[in-house]
């Protein structure tokens, strides 16, 4: 799965949630959102963020959305006072887990 297409079916997983908060409650939180799709992967050097999906998840006004989809992590959207740590990953995709033994080591 393109790192595109894995955006946009987060922006639209989110858009029902995003609804019921409402923007104002959306700019206090950060979503974190875990794709575990069967027989599907990400493929990471697939070209970058879907625009469309950035505009989505912009208006849907969360503090921060960021995607796990192992071995991979990206932060996929911040605003200005979402916290360092998400602003200096954003638009990266970071592989800290290479090695499927260590996924769920504690």
């Amino acid at each position: 799965m393109a790192l595109r297409e894995a955006t946009r079916l987060v922006a639209d997983s989110l858009t029902a949630k995003a609804a019921h908060y409402g923007t104002a409650n959306c700019a206090m939180l950060d979503a974190l959102i875990y794709v575990d799709l069967e027989n599907r992967h990400l493929g990471p050097l697939e070209p970058g963020l879907d625009p469309e999906a950035a505009d989505i998840l912009r208006r849907q006004g969360w503090r921060s959305v960021s995607m796990l989809f192992l071995p991979y992590a990206a932060v996929l959207s911040v605003t200005p006072v979402a916290p360092g740590i998400l602003k200096d990953k954003f638009g990266l995709v970071v592989n800290q887990w290479p090695n499927p033994e260590g996924w769920f080591d504690a």
